[in-house]
């Protein structure tokens, strides 16, 4: 490159980076619009996070996890679910009490608590990733056996 195309363009190039770093400067030492002055009274100290749930700080009061379940398990909301799933199950007059049934990726267990309210004792929830749904049910029934496919209502 010829020197006198060099000497130019190292001369723009410090004019950028002197340009830059004036902006860069100027940036930082101005006080956005959106922030709290800097003499303003601070009046209320944040809160302390908890390093770990064994923290004595913390007054909050230890739930048996059965109880827990009792308690989920006794809501309308729940009671709700189950009888409905209980309803449909039962108006397809294939289940008896021998009936072996897996259910696939049942949610928080809304089926598995129906199923075993209608007297199916051997229940097994196993979830799993929405495209192998199909495949696992295809593996697991055995021959002469249904597939029954409960989806949410969408809209």
């Amino acid at each position: 490159m010829e020197k006198h195309i060099e000497n130019f363009l190292n001369k723009v190039s410090l004019v950028f980076i002197t340009v830059a770093s004036i902006t860069l400067l100027y940036l930082s030492l101005q006080i956005p619009q959106t922030c709290i002055p800097p003499n303003t009274p601070t009046t209320k100290t944040p809160p302390q996070i908890p390093f770990s749930t064994c923290d004595p700080s913390l007054n909050h009061p230890y739930m048996d996890p059965t109880k827990k379940r009792l308690k989920l398990w006794s809501s309308k909301p729940w009671l709700s679910q189950v009888s409905s799933f209980t309803t449909f199950f039962r108006s397809l007059n294939l289940l008896n009490n021998e009936t072996k049934v897996l259910c696939v990726s049942a949610g928080v267990g809304h089926e598995v608590m129906a199923l075993n309210n209608m007297g199916v004792s051997d229940v097994t929830e196993n979830a799993l990733f929405p495209l192998r749904f199909s495949g696992e049910m295809e593996r697991t029934v055995r021959n002469g056996g249904v597939c029954v496919v409960v989806v949410e209502e969408c809209g």
